[in-house]
């Protein structure tokens, strides 16, 4: 039923973007799923992803199968405080299905999932990983790598999953001295922290801010 509302909606937006009803001349060749996914990432870099959206959902209503088309959606859904984070869900994990190249969609949907299912952000940041170890996004490469493992520490780290969140830890801030059993060790960026686990929150709040909070 999802894939068949958002084929709909492609249809609108490709309507739009083509126009219709006949006249005299020449007819202007319909765009591809594949120029309209390079017109959709164009709007994404310039932040306008209203317009981005358009032109992924009219790409999948020409091309259900081409999986950037259904990434790019992801992306601009993630990206647009408008849209239902479980429309941008939905469409990475359409990309997925339809064997997206790369770690971009598992990334996105990291990201998505993070607010939502803190077990599947951290399946699909390791799937991301996975894919590739020193990840960056090829449409914003200030998302990289970094922002997947602070998403799999705060993820773990509110689960209280605190070894794996340690480990996260140590990947972000090397060398960092947390040790669970140690309380004058929970000291972060010159803060005493009153618990190993309020220890752990601060380090990561700490390296939000130091990767910039690339993700929404």
């Amino acid at each position: 039923m999802k894939f068949a509302t958002a084929l709909a909606s492609g249809v609108i937006a490709l309507s739009l973007l083509t126009g219709c009803g006949g006249g005299g001349g020449g007819t202007t060749p319909a765009p591809t799923a594949q120029e309209l996914t390079a017109q959709g990432w164009e709007f994404f870099v310039a932040a306008q992803y209203d317009s981005a959206e358009t032109h992924f959902l009219a790409a999948t209503a020409v091309d259900g199968t081409f999986a950037d088309g259904w990434n790019g959606l992801g992306w601009a859904r993630l990206f647009n405080a408008d849209t239902d984070l479980a429309n941008a869900a939905s469409a990475f994990e359409t990309a997925n299905d339809r064997n997206f190249a790369g770690a971009d969609a598992w990334a996105g949907l990291a990201a998505v999932q993070r607010e939502r299912d803190l077990p599947a952000a951290i399946t699909a940041a390791d799937s991301a990983l996975e894919r590739s170890p020193a990840f960056v996004f090829a449409h914003n490469s200030a998302i990289d790598s970094r922002d997947l493992h602070l998403v799999r520490g705060q993820a773990a780290l509110l689960l209280y999953r605190l070894a794996d969140a340690q480990v996260e830890a140590d990947t972000l801030s090397a060398g960092n001295g947390l040790d669970p059993g140690s309380p004058a060790s929970w000291v972060v960026g010159g803060v005493t922290c009153p618990s190993y686990f309020d220890a752990l929150s601060k380090l990561f709040q700490d390296a939000a801010a130091v990767i910039g909070g690339d993700l929404p």
